[in-house]
């Protein structure tokens, strides 16, 4: 009879799993809990270190637990089927703030140019692409990039929470404006095409005579000077202008030729 009882209560001996540590819990004050669900017998919650910590159901293996932000828990899942010993395991529990990741904002550069980023964050930085930048691990890179880049700053704190935000610099393009234009109806050269002035759509330009008479002026260059003036052609000679693309940069001026011959 004894060999009978011995058996049944190894059969039945209770089983506890308090399910894998939790550290760390990200950004929020609450979790699940993943305590095995008793076979035989019940099972029961309690906090074994930690303060302000609150089980919402304590019979519940599954049950949502409740702390503060920045502290550390321990909890002990107890499984009990009488007469057969008791079983305990526990879990260990860290609420855990995300760090601060801040890329800054978008910004605008001229092909050929630098710029300072202005990121900011707490904990260990990291910024990718890694190949424009002089440093990867500071919040304020100098970013030399040859096109649009879109660059991600992910911080990591020192329990493992991960925050990213992303910042864009836009790269224009560099304007070519030629010195000249022959405007003699054979389609060579006919109008004053300025290459990247698409990037610019804000762009003013004035163009004036030797005399100082300006013969001409825009808004914006979506159609190109043809060296008139109110539809009339002007004499050939030389004439002056000032490109303004109004993105805080120095006006462009110099001089370009309108000949026919």
């Amino acid at each position: 009879m004894d060999e009978i009882t011995q058996s049944l209560s190894i059969k039945h001996a209770p089983i506890a799993n308090a399910g894998p540590d939790q550290k760390p819990v990200c950004g929020v004050t609450y979790t699940l809990l993943e305590a095995n669900t008793p076979t035989h017998g019940t099972g029961l919650w309690t906090i074994v270190a930690g303060s302000g910590g609150q089980v919402a159901d304590p019979a519940n293996p599954k049950s949502g637990f409740t702390g503060k932000m920045e502290e550390s828990y321990r909890l002990r899942w107890t499984v009990s089927n009488s007469p057969c010993a008791v079983a305990t395991d526990e879990v260990e529990i860290k609420f855990s703030a995300y760090p601060e990741a801040k890329a800054g904002p978008d910004l605008e550069i001229i092909e050929g140019e630098s710029i300072t980023l202005a990121g900011s964050g707490t904990g260990t930085l990291k910024w990718s692409p890694a190949e424009s930048l002089d440093n990867t691990s500071v919040a304020r890179p100098v970013a030399s990039p040859e096109e649009t880049t879109t660059y991600t700053l992910v911080a990591t704190s020192a329990e493992g929470c991960v925050s990213t935000d992303e910042v864009t610099v836009r790269v224009l393009q560099r304007l070519r404006i030629p010195n000249g234009i022959s405007p003699n109806g054979d389609g060579i050269n006919d109008v004053w095409l300025i290459k990247g002035v698409e990037d610019y759509p804000d762009i003013t330009i004035d163009i004036y005579n030797r005399w100082g008479d300006k013969i001409y002026s825009t808004r914006g260059y979506t159609t190109p000077w043809d060296g008139t003036r109110s539809g009339a052609p002007l004499p050939d000679g030389a004439y002056f202008y000032v490109i303004d693309t109004n993105k805080g940069r120095k006006a462009f001026t110099g001089s370009l030729t309108v000949l026919r011959k």
